[in-house]
């Protein structure tokens, strides 16, 4: 039977079209139809007139099914990254895919939905899986290897002092032998206020040779302070251990290392502030001899006292010294003084013990304008190794006597059979010329060195 029932509604509407020179009308008939509601309203008395409409409506939607199916989830599965998503898709899909086209189409159209909806689902999950997983896994790799490129920057950073105004200077000179056991290694070491100090930073000396150094005979002149000081002759390095955070300061203080009686050569001294490197101003390399008759100890051997720049360490006196800087002592000129240390009979003089009777020392400035008052020589509270005292006092405290010469002079008397050794002096000469030069000598005698010992300190204003 060809007959073909709808179920829909009518309009006819007019529109006028040109022809030449006249107008027509002409109708325009819509039918408006609803499949689903048509086929479900068809009546039963007809029912066999509905066999060509439900193979048209099934075919229709079988392939709107199969290939929107296979779209559908082929399209989600390409989002997916996980491989669990490709089992779910996969599974998800075809029963879907089965069941509405079981339900709307033929058992091959099912089946052809199915294979090919779960083909294209595993097939995109899984490459979309593979390549996510995949650039997943370069990505937290190179960002791994970022992390530990900064970690390594970071190590390196933090491995590196800074040694800004650490300054190092050696008694000898390079090549210089010292014999028989009675040479003296002085590290004369400057803190300069330029200098920053975290406490706990250490200052070591390494000796390549540990046998050339008496490691029973090692001491500190000054600096306790701010530190201590400690020595391993197996590994033969000797550590200043700072106690304090230094900063704008002005330290210094000198380690006395006494050489053994041995036949060494080539011996090496090193300085380090946490493992950076510090340059040793003068001699670095030294050799010894087992008996007497070599050259070393021509910086401090044999002399009473040691001069040097600024307060040494201790309080008590203004302190304006700056450093040494390219062969030269500078001093600010907001005092418009100069202050020096000098260090007595810290060891180096082998006889100290025959030379108890009339000391003395004398102390005088040069320079523009430049003098020196005996009210401004002050000593530290005691003396010996290692000196422990916290701040000058008055020669008076210890008994010292002094005599002022001239403008620019002052003699000091030491007290006969005084145990002298270790005491510091400080000195505040008054310098008022700007960009000036001015000299400092010291001079010892006694009864028993009847030729004066001399030093003197060059400073200048800046």
């Amino acid at each position: 039977m060809n007959k073909k029932i709808f179920v829909g509604n009518t309009c006819t509407r007019y529109k006028l079209f040109k022809k030449g020179k006249s107008w027509v009308a002409m109708g325009v008939t819509t039918l408006s139809i609803s499949l689903g509601l048509g086929m479900l309203m068809v009546n039963p008395s007809v029912r066999a007139d509905t066999s060509s409409t439900a193979n048209s409506a099934t075919s229709s939607a079988a392939n709107s099914v199969t290939s929107s199916a296979a779209n559908s989830v082929t399209s989600s599965a390409a989002n997916s990254v996980t491989s669990s998503a490709a089992n779910s898709v996969t599974s998800s899909a075809a029963n879907s895919v089965t069941s509405s086209a079981a339900n709307s189409a033929t058992s091959s159209a099912a089946n052809s939905a199915t294979s090919s909806a779960a083909n294209s689902a595993t097939s995109s999950a899984v490459n979309s899986a593979t390549s996510s997983a995949a650039n997943s896994a370069t990505s937290i790799s190179a960002a791994k290897a970022g992390v530990s490129n900064v970690k390594l920057a970071t190590d390196n950073l933090s491995s590196s002092t800074d040694t800004t105004g650490v300054v190092v200077t050696s008694s000898f000179n390079n090549g210089d032998t010292f014999s028989g056991g009675g040479g003296v290694i002085a590290l004369n070491t400057s803190i300069e206020k330029s200098a920053t100090i975290s406490n706990g930073t250490k200052l070591t000396f390494t000796i390549s040779n540990p046998k050339s150094i008496n490691w029973d005979n090692i001491q500190l002149n000054g600096g306790t302070n701010y530190g201590s000081l400690a020595y391993d002759k197996t590994s033969g390095t000797i550590t200043y251990t700072f106690s304090t955070d230094i900063s704008n300061a002005g330290i210094n203080f000198i380690i006395n290392l006494h050489t053994a009686a041995v036949d060494t050569s080539k011996n090496i001294i090193t300085a380090s502030l946490n493992n950076t490197s510090v340059a040793i101003t003068g001699g670095t390399s030294y050799n010894t001899k087992a008996n007497a008759g070599g050259s070393g100890g021509s910086g401090y051997d044999n002399q009473r006292l040691i001069i040097g720049n600024g307060s040494y360490g201790y309080i008590g006196i203004n302190d304006n010294y700056v450093g040494y800087i390219n062969g030269k002592n500078y001093y600010l000129p907001d005092m418009q003084s100069m202050n020096f240390n000098v260090v007595v009979d810290p060891g180096f003089y082998t006889n100290s013990q025959n030379d108890k009777i009339g000391r003395t020392i004398t102390l005088s400035i040069s320079g523009t304008g430049a003098s020196l008052q005996a009210d401004n020589i002050y000593i530290t509270e005691k003396g010996g190794f290692p000196n422990t005292s916290k701040s000058y006092v008055p020669l008076s405290s210890v008994g010292w006597t002094t005599t002022q010469i001239d403008d620019q002079t002052v003699k000091i008397s030491i007290p006969d059979n005084m145990d002298i050794g270790w005491y510091v002096l400080g000195i505040v000469a008054t310098t008022p010329g700007l960009n000036s030069q001015y000299i400092l000598t010291d001079q010892y005698e006694s009864d028993y060195i009847t030729t004066a010992q001399k030093s003197e300190s060059v400073k200048y204003l800046v």
